[in-house]
């Protein structure tokens, strides 16, 4: 019986997700993907008020609260928990309101229809800096509900891989929303994230480039270590997500993988401070409803495919940015990086006080309909160092860098752009050789942001409070 259910749910799955699930099955397990618990064997328990601690493996169905304390699981090194919240309210005044130590793996469960809530208000002295904190693989699953809330660090921390299945999770950490440390694995949900006080609790960071020349003065002028603690969803490694429904509004990246990022579909709605997508490495995303209408950089990584999906995004600097490979030199003006953005279906509208798509490679643009706005600042719609080629997509930009104008260094068609004299989005800032090189012009002083910040290539922002990384 409880393999029959299994398959059932895995077709479910499959109609969700699409073909996304056929490539990504072996992200979940089938008890990972089971929404509820088999309770045959379960034991059930009532908290009291007093901390709890769970020894050894098995399913646990948890009921009642605990005011000033925590669940603890200390199993042993090969046992699987299932805790099962039906109903349960635990508020930690130091330290974790759950919080795995030892066990091979452990389930979080939220029972059908369940209301649960989990709080803590200060970090320990040894680290322990999430409202759920697990040193061993953790799945959440089930068709309740969990509000998290943490007053000094973050939400649930996973020093493992940690998967999402189901539920529903509001989340409200004064640093990351969801982090797992090696992989984070999500099939579906629906998520409410505010980090570090939303995205308007600090002022947006300025845009680092001047154009697309800017590139070379300061590239890495925004490192993670400079910026607010406060993401939404982040892994050191990579970041899967097949289906869901996401609303973030993060004082630093709403995603960010120190890994790739490969998104499969959902539905998106995003504000940050700071970049809304970011990986270390390369961004695909399959399919999606992305509503992004307050970021610093829409889409970022070394490099960016875009393969389908509706995607309206605001951005204060570039809409998509393809970095490539770091070369362990500041790079400018005609060098590139082997970054390469791909657009092969979407739609795709973007309005950018940066470039709206930037590679510090090339763009090849196979299929999609893309509207792209550009307000100046001598930047522009289109920009590459090394050619944009079009193969069948639909283009429209407001300064006709889809024809090879505008600022953009590399023509339509892939080869290197002709610039005049007024090549500068318009404005008399330079002269240009047909290779792309000259002299610069003097770059405008008055340049500014949304809410008026300052354009200097500096960060603006501060953290709301103390927080951990």
């Amino acid at each position: 019986m409880k393999k029959l259910l299994s398959i059932l749910l895995c077709l479910t799955l499959t109609l969700c997700a699409g073909a996304a699930w056929a490539e990504e099955d072996s992200l979940f397990t089938d008890r990972d993907l089971l929404q509820e618990a088999d309770l045959t064997n379960a034991e059930e328990i009532t908290l009291t008020g007093q901390s709890l601690t769970i020894d050894h493996g098995g399913v646990f169905v948890l009921s009642g609260n605990i005011e000033n304390g925590q669940l603890l699981v200390e199993a042993g090194d090969e046992d699987k928990v299932q805790l099962v919240l039906n109903g349960v309210d635990i508020h930690a005044g130091t330290g974790a309101a759950i919080q795995v130590t030892t066990a091979d793996k452990v389930f979080i469960t939220l029972a059908s229809g369940s209301e649960n809530s989990l709080s803590s208000e200060n970090i320990t002295e040894d680290g322990v800096d999430g409202v759920i904190y697990s040193k061993s693989d953790l799945t959440l699953n089930g068709q309740g509900s969990l509000s998290v809330t943490s007053q000094q660090g973050h939400g649930i921390v996973c020093k493992d891989t940690l998967a999402i299945t189901g539920g529903n999770y509001t989340i409200q950490a004064a640093g990351h929303g969801i982090t797992g440390k090696d992989e984070l694995n999500i099939a579906d949900g629906t998520f409410a994230i505010t980090t570090g006080g939303g995205s308007q609790a600090v002022e947006m960071k300025a845009s680092d480039s001047f154009g697309g020349f800017g590139r070379g003065w300061n590239t890495a002028a925004q490192s993670d270590e400079d910026t607010v603690k406060a993401k939404g969803l982040k892994s050191d490694g990579p970041i899967h997500v097949l289906y869901g429904s996401f609303t973030l509004d993060c004082a630093d990246d709403a995603v960010h993988a120190g890994g790739d990022i490969t998104i499969s579909g959902g539905q998106w709605s995003i504000q940050s401070a700071d970049d809304a997508i970011h990986a270390d490495e390369n961004v695909t995303i399959e399919d999606g409803s992305f509503d992004i209408p307050y970021c610093y950089e829409g889409i970022e990584g070394k490099n960016v495919t875009i393969d389908g999906g509706s995607f309206n995004i605001t951005s204060n600097d570039d809409g998509l940015n393809a970095t490539g490979e770091e070369t362990g030199i500041q790079f400018g003006p005609g060098m590139d990086t082997g970054a390469v953005i791909t657009v092969n279906g979407g739609t795709l509208t973007i309005v950018s006080s940066g470039d709206c798509i930037d590679s510090n490679g090339t763009i090849v643009l196979n299929g999609g309909t893309l509207n792209l706005t550009c307000n100046g600042n001598g930047n522009t719609a289109l920009d590459s160092e090394s050619g944009i080629t079009n193969n069948g997509a639909d283009v429209t930009t407001n300064d006709g860098s889809e024809n090879g104008g505008g600022f953009g260094r590399g023509q339509m068609g892939g080869s290197r752009g002709q610039f005049g004299g007024k090549s500068f989005g318009g404005q008399e800032n330079g002269q240009f050789d047909p290779n792309g090189k000259g002299q610069f012009g003097t770059p405008p002083t008055d340049r500014t942001g949304p809410g008026g910040a300052p354009v200097d290539g500096t960060s603006k922002a501060t953290p709301p409070a103390e927080n951990v990384g």
